[in-house]
């Protein structure tokens, strides 16, 4: 259930407890998710990022007994109970504790390497000055909007003051480093963000920022987004999923203090790991 972001949760979550029950784990095969009533409906990506997973999709399954999450909060399971049931995982499972022992593994099964490589490469085609050694010399940004516009309690969108500190704070670390900052939203926020930008542009002169192709799907972006030196993340699972994905052991990402707003409720404690900086919003 969700979007992209939620989708690598869960299924991070699933490969990994079979991993450490050794037992198999499988996908429902669907174009979509979300046909309940009153949830949006998201699409799956089993024909591109997740490509390499084909071979464990299923038409439907037998009855399983749900393992529901219990709370937001990292809570792990007693895995000796998949060892003997055929179960099925339920909810969002968005901690990297849950998966943290088995990331690279199930990061070199989904092939993210040479896939970052590819979009990558195909960025270039369509905008050749941004190529991988740009990218070692420049930061992502995410602006999340969207949807958020309507549900503030739930969902606050980041202020150009988050960004700015953001921003401030990696340059206070490389002082002698020249970074570009790449931007990435929804086209429908674009007039929005363009705001932001001449905000930041005043601001932050020293930060030359240009926007990410939209001609790319939206896992493109997230994998260009894991190909920068350095992530600066909105509460979003979208662009945090970007930022988790980057590879370059030197690299800084920095996430709001506030991910949700006071009507979720939810502990996100254990959301980001603690080596990612987190910044006053």
């Amino acid at each position: 259930m969700g979007g992209l972001g939620n989708q690598l949760f869960q299924i991070f979550a699933t490969i990994s407890h079979a991993l450490k029950a050794h037992v198999s784990f499988a996908f429902l095969n669907v174009e979509t998710l979300g046909d309940g009533e009153g949830t949006t409906k998201r699409h799956t990506y089993w024909n591109s990022l997740f490509h390499k997973l084909t071979p464990f999709l299923r038409n439907n399954f037998p009855q399983l007994k749900y393992v529901r999450e219990n709370g937001f909060k990292y809570n792990s399971f007693n895995i000796q109970f998949f060892m003997g049931n055929d179960a099925c995982l339920h909810g969002y499972f968005q901690s990297y504790m849950y998966f943290q022992e088995y990331y690279t593994q199930i990061y070199n099964l989904l092939d993210i390497a040479k896939q970052k490589k590819e979009v990558v490469k195909k960025n270039e085609s369509m905008n050749y000055l941004i190529d991988a050694k740009f990218l070692n010399k420049t930061i992502s940004l995410h602006f999340r909007m969207g949807d958020y516009k309507k549900i503030p309690d739930f969902h606050p969108i980041m202020t150009v003051n988050y960004y700015t500190k953001c921003l401030q704070f990696i340059q206070q670390k490389y002082p002698d480093e020249k970074f570009n900052v790449l931007y990435f939203c929804e086209e429908e926020d674009i007039i929005d963000v363009k705001q932001k930008i001449e905000e930041l542009t005043s601001a932050l002169p020293n930060y030359t920022f240009i926007r990410a192709s939209n001609l790319l799907e939206d896992w493109e972006q997230m994998l260009l987004m894991g190909s920068c030196s350095h992530n600066i993340i909105a509460n979003s699972s979208f662009s945090w999923w970007g930022a988790f994905l980057n590879s370059n052991t030197d690299k800084i990402v920095c996430y709001p203090s506030v991910w949700f707003g006071p009507s979720a409720g939810n502990n996100t404690s254990d959301l980001c790991p603690p080596s990612w900086r987190k910044i006053d919003a």
